[in-house]
């Protein structure tokens, strides 16, 4: 018959080993969740400015269009995925029926709470711009 016994010496060289181990990796799990965290927030905006630009130059394709249109279709979009105080500009002003080329930017601000914590770390604003010709 085989005997077990517990090493008594080695157990007490390792005692507390368990909690050094866990406050070595503890910063760099949540280092990474928390990275992950924003980067999906970041995503989040970009995929409303994709939307928000796109809808925008739908809008302007129309001749009946004038900037207020645009800009209310723009502001649906980035409504939907929960985006506050765009800054949305409309070149010329104001446009009417007779306007061939509109230029349309969007400027979304990182603070603001538009999805990310930690705005200082990475991109202060994203931005986007298109140039819609209507024929």
């Amino acid at each position: 018959m085989i005997s077990f016994q517990k090493r008594k010496h080695c157990s007490a060289t390792r005692k507390g080993t368990t909690t050094v181990e866990f406050a070595m990796v503890l910063p760099l799990a949540l280092l990474l969740t928390f990275g992950m965290i924003e980067i999906t927030g970041l995503h989040n905006v970009r995929n409303a400015m994709t939307g928000a630009i796109l809808a925008g130059s739908r809008e302007a394709s129309i001749r009946s269009a004038v900037d207020s249109d645009i800009k209310g279709e723009m502001l649906k979009v980035l409504r939907r995925f929960g985006v506050n105080n765009p800054k949305i500009t409309i070149s010329p002003s104001p446009v009417d029926r007779n306007t061939q080329e509109i230029d349309i930017s969007l400027e979304i601000n990182a603070g603001s709470g538009n999805g990310f914590f930690f705005s200082d770390f990475f991109i202060p604003a994203l931005s986007s711009e298109i140039t819609v010709q209507r024929l």
